[in-house]
């Protein structure tokens, strides 16, 4: 039986929050599906108008350091091409396990339950 897309997006969003190799972490990105972007972008989104997220002190710190690619995730305007090349480069994929943390311990439930 094959996975359906949500079990494939869970995978890899569990797996990037834990991979500490960011050479590891950018060849998963490049060669991860468009629904896995999406999904990253998605919480983003989600982490930056904080619904249902719940944000440490020091989590928030280190987010704050990224605005402006977290910024550049949740806008409509850029395409999946460009957001997965901003999420390839090092200075997205240190802060990537802190957004990835924060937002799957509380929106793992609504994020793959639809």
């Amino acid at each position: 039986m094959a996975a359906s897309k949500k079990e494939i997006n869970e995978a890899y969003l569990k797996f990037l929050k834990c991979v500490k190799n960011e050479e590891t972490r950018g060849e998963v990105i490049r060669t991860a599906p468009d629904s896995v972007i999406k999904s990253i972008c998605n919480v983003a989104y989600n982490t930056q108008r904080n619904h249902r997220v719940k944000i440490k002190p020091k989590q928030l710190k280190v987010l704050k350091k990224h605005l402006n690619e977290i910024n550049y995730l949740t806008s409509r305007k850029p395409s999946i091409k460009s957001k997965r090349k901003l999420l390839q480069t090092g200075g997205v994929l240190p802060f990537l396990p802190v957004l990835l943390g924060s937002a799957l311990a509380t929106l793992g439930a609504h994020l793959f339950s639809r």
